[in-house]
């Protein structure tokens, strides 16, 4: 988060607690000079693109994510997020500790 900057004396300050909704006008006093402002709050989109070879032609690489309970595993592609039911085998390997994570190399 950036700091509140008043718009009269152009000090900064802590940003006002309990003002986080967009579309909304809000009133503060600036604790530096006195004066009454009024601000409204923005987010920023942030991207965080990877590469998802899966989607263009090659295969995904599944693996469990760390859910519990057991009844509730499926598999997660870690390229994609593509998701599927894992296999009698694959749960099998994952309860018994036996499934070996592909790490990133």
């Amino acid at each position: 988060m950036s700091d509140c900057t008043c718009p009269y004396c152009n000090r900064t300050m802590e940003d006002p607690a309990d003002c986080y909704e967009e579309d909304q006008t809000y009133e503060h006093e600036c604790p530096h000079c006195g004066k009454t402002f009024v601000f409204s709050v923005g987010y920023i989109r942030v991207y965080s693109e990877k590469k998802a070879d899966c989607r263009n032609g090659g295969e995904h690489e599944y693996e469990p994510p760390m859910t519990w309970p057991p009844q509730y595993l499926l598999m997660r592609c870690k390229n994609c997020d593509d998701i599927r039911p894992c296999t009698a085998e694959e749960g099998e390997q994952i309860l018994n500790g036996l499934w070996k994570f592909q790490t990133d190399s």
